[in-house]
């Protein structure tokens, strides 16, 4: 299941707009001390019984409660005006197709992520869905591409606002309010982005004291990597920042961006095999060809970039349907730990050794974006990686259903 994308890579989009800045160039002052004095400095006008009467460990334990603890979207899109719908995620809903004749404009959206129902609620949904940060749209307003809507209505609270993080009141209220309510908000929180324009631009947004403050991030990286020279154009069109350079910036950049991050989790996702057809040159590649052209530019980067993280990082990386399926067939037939989920129930995956990584032994690889229909499951991934009856069981995850 390949998609076909409206701007060619390389292409300046002249409709697109500069990037917006936080603080135009201008350096920008430090409202709070590093910790851990923010926790231990208690200011003068900071006379609130809330400070005075109740010990730190019972504030940062309000707070966790009331905007930490939970996963955050944090998005710069450049789209479309949103029109407000209370019944969708956050009170968002995209301009309908025929009503797009206004201009597009950067965005930032952000949202509590409402991918799963609080815990004790039975999923609406039905027993077996697993929707993975792959599948989350909350930041569109709900999640139809894949059929996990957002779970709002099993959330307490009223209306889109229940979808709000609703920290700004509270950090607003008075200096020590904010120094304490900022950290929970960055250090407790998992931050979800699928933004490439502000990974690649973070600094611009944020200062470097918050993202040390960030422990857990999932990013959702949607790319076209193979745009070869020698594929007709027709076929070569791809949305900004979705080439291969690009993902090597992104590889590059991520070991040093959030650096007390203690989970770290990658969805890539996108035309991940190459096309075979709509090639200028006679030659085709063969399946054989187009599986190891992913593991040469991008299976075996991920393997540079992990020992470039911090020991103590809980890394794993989600592929698609049509590239995990090869790589749990190499991982079974290595011998390598295999949590097949028909099996074990638990999230699809399998571990990838590393051996000059030390004191890291290796990482997860998860199963992603299901981007293959079984019918092509095979013609794809190739016969010797999926067997003719893909509807045994131990295949199933694979597909949608």
């Amino acid at each position: 299941m390949m998609r076909r994308y409206p701007i060619p890579p390389g292409t300046t989009n002249l409709n697109t707009s500069p990037l917006p800045s936080s603080h135009n160039g201008q350096p920008r002052r430090l409202l709070t001390p590093e910790p851990p004095h923010s926790f231990t400095v208690v200011t003068v006008k900071a006379n609130s019984k809330f400070f005075e009467r109740l010990p730190t460990e019972i504030r940062m334990r309000i707070l966790r409660l009331a905007f930490g603890d939970r996963t955050v979207h944090v998005d710069l899109i450049f789209s479309y005006p949103i029109l407000e719908d209370s019944k969708r995620h956050g009170g968002l809903r995209q301009l309908p197709y025929s009503k797009k004749d206004v201009e597009k404009d950067w965005t930032w959206r952000s949202s509590v992520c409402h991918r799963f129902p609080p815990s004790g609620i039975i999923d609406s949904r039905g027993p077996g869905y697993d929707p993975q940060p792959c599948d989350d749209e909350c930041v569109y307003g709900w999640n139809g591409r894949n059929g996990f809507r957002p779970q709002c209505e099993h959330w307490p609270g009223e209306g889109p606002k229940k979808c709000s993080v609703g920290a700004m009141g509270w950090l607003l209220s008075c200096k020590q309010a904010y120094r304490e309510g900022i950290h929970v908000l960055y250090a407790t929180n998992t931050f979800h982005t699928a933004s490439k324009a502000m990974i690649l631009n973070m600094h611009d947004f944020f200062q470097q004291q918050r993202l040390n403050a960030i422990t857990s991030v999932e990013i959702v990286w949607d790319f076209t990597p193979w745009i070869l020279t020698e594929i007709d154009e027709t076929y070569r069109a791809a949305p900004p920042l979705s080439d291969i350079e690009t993902f090597r910036q992104f590889l590059k950049a991520i070991p040093n961006l959030f650096l007390n991050v203690k989970k770290l989790y990658i969805s890539l996702q996108g035309d991940m095999i190459p096309k075979s057809y709509g090639q200028n040159s006679e030659h085709q590649y063969s399946t054989k060809e187009r599986i190891e052209l992913v593991q040469r530019h991008i299976t075996w980067k991920v393997d540079e970039m992990v020992p470039r993280l911090k020991p103590h990082v809980d890394f794993s990386i989600a592929y698609p349907t049509s590239t995990y399926a090869v790589q749990r067939s190499l991982a079974l037939r290595q011998g390598w730990t295999v949590k097949q989920r028909h099996e074990t129930g638990e999230v699809e995956r399998h571990w990838r050794p590393l051996a000059k990584c030390k004191p890291r032994t290796g990482y997860w690889v998860c199963l992603g974006d299901k981007d293959v229909r079984k019918k092509r499951a095979r013609g794809i991934i190739g016969h010797q990686h999926m067997p003719a009856r893909v509807s045994e069981k131990q295949y199933e995850v694979f597909f949608r259903s």
